[in-house]
């Protein structure tokens, strides 16, 4: 599995595979998983505040941060959504519109510790 990060590398060749997904992907509902459920069983109020909060979103290209990709198949998305003053919302999202996990980070946080060995870079 190719994982890929947008500060390290996203291939030009797959933006219009990324565009496409978020098409598909917003014509469809929200499968919550039970993965989803468990990050934040302490307080399902959230959840569904955060259900709410991304109901009418429309997902685009700009906001994915990261992808997945397995032997040519876009699995999942790593988008960054605006939540609050605060907090931005993170959401994994898979490419049957899977709300795999969510996470909220400090709006300030520009991950300063990145481990980039993780990710796929660009052939030299």
């Amino acid at each position: 599995m190719n994982r890929y990060h947008k500060k390290i590398y996203f291939p030009e060749s797959d933006k219009t595979r990324l565009v496409d997904l978020c098409e598909k992907l917003n014509g469809k509902a929200y499968i919550i998983t039970p993965h989803c459920i468990e990050r934040v069983k302490e307080n399902l109020k959230a959840l569904d505040g955060i259900l709410r909060h991304i109901k009418e979103y429309t997902i685009q290209y700009n906001n994915i941060f990261e992808y997945y990709e397995n032997h040519g198949i876009i699995e999942r998305i790593v988008i960054r959504i605006n939540y609050n003053e605060y907090r931005d919302l993170i959401l994994v999202i898979g490419n049957r519109k899977e709300l795999i996990t969510i996470y909220f980070n400090d709006i300030k946080d520009n991950h300063i510790t990145l481990r980039e060995e993780l990710y796929t870079k660009k052939a030299v």
